[in-house]
């Protein structure tokens, strides 16, 4: 059995931008209020660091945990010009640091994809900034 590791791979790194991260729809799904099994749609525009336009996101959150910090799981599709990538995990709907999602898969140049998008955002400006790393 050969077993490659993540550290002797190549990563193909890049960074896309959401300027708007208010959700575009919501569903109060549990308790009235924000509660878990509420629903959150967001979608629009990507940009890279210098604020061309290089994309769009779709993401569907359902909120796990509302209590202080709230725990939403996500499904997300980022559509690039040259293809799309997809992504799956658990972020934290807090300022700073969001959390990771797994990239589970891709379409066009991104077919096969695997890797990981770290999510931050900017507490002042909502901006939520997202960091792709690809093994190849």
């Amino acid at each position: 059995m050969w077993i490659q590791t993540a550290s002797s791979q190549t990563v193909q790194a890049m960074t896309v931008v959401f300027q708007d991260s208010e959700p575009d729809a919501f569903t109060d799904g549990g308790r009235p209020g924000d509660s878990a099994g509420d629903l959150l749609a967001f979608r629009g525009q990507l940009t890279d660091t210098d604020g061309a336009a290089i994309g769009r996101v779709t993401v569907a959150a359902t909120t796990m945990n509302a209590k202080e910090a709230p725990i939403v799981q996500v499904t997300a599709t980022l559509t690039l010009t040259d293809g799309s990538l997809e992504a799956l995990g658990e972020l934290r709907l807090t300022d700073g640091k969001q959390g990771t999602l797994a990239i589970v898969g891709g379409t066009g140049d991104y077919a096969g994809a695997a890797g990981t998008l770290v999510s931050t955002i900017d507490p002042d400006t909502s901006i939520v900034a997202s960091e792709i790393s690809l093994l190849a």
